[in-house]
């Protein structure tokens, strides 16, 4: 079955169906007030003006899906448009100025967004940049002869489906997330099973609706063909596999565990090597050099999301509860009362649940190792992989931590640097976790200290989440005891 007809089909997706009805229905969005802003402010027509509107334009990849939407669906016969520039020759700066004034913009909370819809599409954004970023430099340094602003362009849409499914689906996106964690799913699986289809066939199908060019919808085509090991023999090709490699390490940046970026990546070059003219240490330089220069123009924007808070965001929403333990440690074995999963499948599921539940950045499990020490032993959320073997109370000195593994008790400190449990604060904390706010559990069971739950906030957050001493915590608590310490056995 050809590409082309399996997006025919997809277009008769209930949820596409759906996606469509409200995209007909609605102005549009764009991601970025400041882009927006740049966009209406510019004055002329001359050379500058315009190659300022087109580095705004590239700057939110939403703005420009729409840009290239209105610009192929402008009707002049046999224009195909895959830029900025050519979007702009066609529609003229005014046209432009005025799609940029009808589309609800993130920022400026014209519309209600609850807060984790907020975060979720900035963050989307920052990663939508990267790629686009990313896909230009590798053309610009490996293919210097293309038109570098159409990789940019096929890499920016490379998020089209994402975008428009967490703006337009998000309590769709939210059900997801919720069935990744109760069934130890991928993001991508979890996806797939809520909505019946992937954030890839969402943009494949609306690219195809929009009238984009070949070289942008076969760059979106949901394709699970082995990648040609033989060098590139088009320009369309280019930014066709340009664009999916682009969108390959973004997804690994900014979506996968810290401590598997750089072997996936590695990967991902392995297999794009010929095509591309790949060298690993070329790629690393380049990816440093992205996310330092998107690093730069965000914060001359003032963006309320950095490429790192965006990688943070990302990460969450798409992580699978991962075993970080060996095959060897105890918590590997079964759990007496379900024998289908292990106890640390159990632990991962619990500590899952609560980090969603709370939205906590990062949540960690300790336990006691012998009678004055206490070790993170596991955890999900920001770089939990890499935190955990050095997450070690000891000492003479009491911390926060020890003392609420001994008593029966939960503990929210709303800032770790102020208050009155700053001196509790251990001197390694602020270096190795570095979050302004934390909750600690305590797990006892008959007295015995069990160890703790650990959640925490990269931001001040000076009121506690609702329900950290509801009935849900409880019953998570209770059965965290029990994986750890199992009735009749040793933990």
């Amino acid at each position: 079955m050809s590409p082309f007809r399996i997006v025919a089909s997809l277009e008769n997706s209930p949820v596409i169906e759906k996606l469509f009805a409200l995209i007909d229905g609605d102005a549009g969005f764009a991601g970025l007030a400041s882009a927006v802003g740049q966009v209406e402010s510019l004055d002329g027509d001359d050379a500058k003006a315009t190659r300022q509107m087109t580095a705004a334009i590239l700057s939110d990849a939403a703005l420009t899906a729409q840009l290239m939407r209105q610009a192929n669906a402008s009707g002049r016969a046999g224009e195909s448009v895959s830029t900025v520039d050519k979007a702009l020759a066609i529609l003229g700066i005014n046209k432009v100025k005025s799609l940029a004034r009808s589309l609800d913009v993130i920022d400026d909370g014209a519309r209600t967004f609850s807060k984790p819809q907020a975060d979720q599409l900035h963050a989307e954004m920052v990663a939508a940049a990267f790629c686009g970023n990313f896909a230009a430099a590798l053309t610009r340094t490996n293919a210097a002869r293309l038109k570098v602003q159409e990789s940019q362009v096929c890499g920016l849409v490379q998020s089209l489906g994402r975008l428009l499914a967490c703006y337009y689906l998000y309590d769709d996106i939210a059900r997801s997330h919720a069935l990744q964690a109760e069934q130890n799913l991928s993001e991508d699986d979890a996806v797939t099973r809520t909505l019946g289809v992937s954030f890839t066939d969402i943009g494949a199908a609306v690219a195809k609706r929009w009238k984009y060019p070949d070289v942008l919808q076969k760059t979106l085509e949901s394709s699970h063909e082995k990648v040609p090991s033989r060098p590139i023999a088009s320009t369309l090709e280019w930014h066709q596999y340009c664009g999916r490699f682009a969108r390959a390490v973004t997804d690994i940046l900014f979506r996968q565990p810290e401590h598997q970026t750089k072997g996936n990546i590695a990967s991902e070059i392995y297999l794009y090597r010929n095509m591309l003219h790949l060298k690993e240490n070329d790629v690393a330089e380049m990816v440093d050099s992205v996310f330092k220069e998107l690093e730069e123009s965000l914060a001359e924007d003032s963006a309320s999301c950095t490429p790192a808070r965006a990688r943070d965001i990302l990460r969450k929403s798409s992580e699978r509860v991962t075993d970080w333990l060996s095959p060897q440690d105890s918590l590997t074995k079964s759990s007496g009362k379900d024998v289908r999963k292990t106890r640390v499948e159990v632990i991962y599921q619990i500590l899952r649940s609560v980090h969603d539940e709370f939205q906590f950045d990062m949540t960690l499990l300790c336990i006691p190792n012998g009678t004055s020490e206490l070790v993170a032993i596991s955890g999900v959320g920001r770089n939990a992989n890499q935190i955990i073997s050095r997450f070690r109370c000891s000492g003479a000195k009491q911390d926060v931590f020890r003392s609420v593994a001994a008593k029966s008790i939960g503990l929210y400190v709303g800032d770790v640097l102020d208050g009155p449990y700053a001196k509790f604060i251990p001197d390694w904390y602020g270096p190795l976790v570095g979050a302004r706010s934390l909750y600690v559990m305590s797990l006892m069971q008959n007295g015995e200290p069990l160890g703790i739950v650990y959640g925490d906030f990269m931001e001040r957050r000076e009121v506690a989440p609702d329900g950290l001493d509801g009935d849900k915590m409880q019953q998570w608590r209770g059965a965290l005891i029990t994986a750890l310490k199992p009735a009749g056995g040793k933990a």
